[in-house]
């Protein structure tokens, strides 16, 4: 797996909430929202649930924004018969928010927005 780490959250940041309306998704981590203005696709898992990303994505202690280039989710959509966006959409990129129990898997056109508040 070939990942960028974007952002490394405080050590013990947790997601707090994931809102959607269509148009923006917002991903509270800690003090810091993760903002993507043109997500696709959004997907929230417990860190157990996604041992395919350890350790790559584990070793930030309280978190991180990732941009997964290869051997994630959207690799293993591309796979499906019935996953159109792999050739209809050639330039989604995929991005994965890690909490400290929690992760969001988020398939967008570019990267987000980083609202980080106070620590």
């Amino acid at each position: 797996m070939r990942t960028t780490k974007i952002h490394q959250f405080l050590a013990g940041s947790e997601i707090s909430n994931v809102s959607y309306d269509l148009q923006n998704l917002r991903i509270h981590v800690g003090h810091s929202v993760v903002l993507f203005t043109d997500a696709v696709g959004f997907r929230v898992l417990d860190e157990g649930d996604l041992l395919e990303f350890w350790p790559t994505c584990s070793t930030a202690p309280g978190g991180g924004l990732f941009e997964i280039h290869d051997g994630g989710w959207l690799e293993q959509e591309s796979r499906r018969k019935g996953f159109m966006s792999s050739s209809t959409r050639p330039a989604l990129r995929e991005f994965l928010v890690t909490g400290l129990d929690d992760c969001v898997g988020v398939f967008a056109f570019s990267a987000p927005e980083l609202k980080v508040g106070p620590e």
